[in-house]
């Protein structure tokens, strides 16, 4: 019989191809920037001054905060009802423009990526990426998940699928499993949401038993739906970084309507979608024999939610769980995690270069 097993991935497992905490302010200041150079010729006056003030208050507001996702709550705290939260809106609106521009860019020698690679190589910047670090910025997606999906994906009726005892919870909003599995399967991002069984996110239109794999993402994604989809608007496989993209930006950014869906839907929000990928991820995680936790650092932040993530685990004397994370990080981890589920077994692995896939995983 196969050993169900759960992954649960955190920020770390998008380290080489998105930034951490430490170099989000400089990569989010160069996408205002870039996005800034284009818009100042087609727009008035006015509009791009107050364009400007807005960003520069929002990347204060970033910098007073330990993370993006803390500011983010602030400002759910502090108003709930989401639609009469203009903040809120702006805040989650930049964020998924940022996300697509990161995630849309696909090799420094193309003339739309030259701006970046220039304001990284401005020593001006203050930006923590050399340019040795250019290579790793462009990365299509961490290529770690390429040998994690050759090492899991299987063929059924002619279509790649994980197979049922293996399973994906997510921290992230980014669409770095995706993009990977699109590389294997050559596929939209549509049929690639439809074939991972993607739960959390407002295009989820499956109805799969629980027995199916599934990829869960706890805070949704950083994309926009347009027409209940996402690959309409922003299409990874034939968009990139270029004047398009601006354009849909800036129809996206400085309208007060709102005219697409914003796919970020973060767990303390406590709508329908949040609460169905928290349960989901809690029955998963009930039901696994082992949980793979890959660059996930059980941050207070989410403690309340973790916490019911691994309320099932409590007391079963065949589970475990391992823990992936560079050596200097590792023992720390380990320690809230502990306080997320005392009595849980941890098993430290501090090899980064590809994720881990335990021996006993059988497909």
């Amino acid at each position: 019989m196969s050993t169900n097993i759960t992954y649960l991935f955190g920020a770390g497992a998008s380290y080489y191809a998105l930034p951490l905490v430490k170099n989000f302010k400089g990569r989010f200041q160069i996408f205002c920037d870039h996005l800034n150079d284009y818009l100042k010729i087609r727009i008035n006056e006015i509009e791009f001054s107050d364009l400007v003030y807005k960003q520069k208050q929002l990347i204060k507001n970033i910098e007073s905060h330990y993370t993006i996702d803390t500011y983010a709550k602030k400002l759910f705290l502090k108003n709930p009802l989401l639609h009469t939260n203009p903040e809120y809106r702006t805040l989650t609106n930049y964020l998924s423009a940022y996300f697509l521009y990161e995630q849309l860019k696909i090799n420094p020698e193309l003339d739309c990526n030259q701006y970046l690679v220039n304001q990284l190589n401005n020593p001006y910047n203050n930006n923590e990426d050399s340019a040795k670090d250019i290579e790793k910025i462009f990365q299509d997606f961490d290529y770690r998940y390429d040998s994690f999906f050759a090492s899991i994906l299987t063929h059924s009726n002619d279509e790649l699928i994980i197979p049922n005892n293996i399973n994906l919870i997510s921290w992230n909003y980014d669409f770095q499993i995706e993009k990977a599995y699109m590389n294997f399967s050559e596929c939209n991002l549509t049929y690639a949401i439809e074939r991972l069984n993607v739960i959390g996110t407002p295009q989820e239109t499956f109805d799969r038993p629980l027995t199916s794999s599934h990829l869960i993402k706890l805070n949704g994604s950083a994309g926009f739906l347009s027409n209940g989809k996402f690959s309409e608007l922003f299409d990874f496989r034939t968009h990139k970084v270029d004047n398009t993209f601006f354009e849909r930006c800036k129809e996206i950014l400085l309208s007060t309507r709102t005219l697409v869906g914003n796919a970020i839907r973060f767990s303390w929000e406590g709508d329908s979608f949040a609460s169905k990928a928290i349960e989901m991820a809690q029955q998963k995680i009930t039901n696994s024999r082992i949980v793979v936790v890959i660059g996930y650092s059980f941050p207070y932040f989410n403690r309340e939610i973790d916490r019911i993530l691994f309320r099932g685990a409590t007391g079963k004397n065949d589970f475990k769980v391992y823990i992936q994370g560079p050596q200097e990080d590792i023992n720390s981890v380990i320690e809230r995690f502990k306080g997320v589920a005392p009595f849980v077994k941890a098993i430290p692995f501090t090899e980064t270069d590809q994720f881990l896939i335990p021996n006993e995983l059988t497909l």
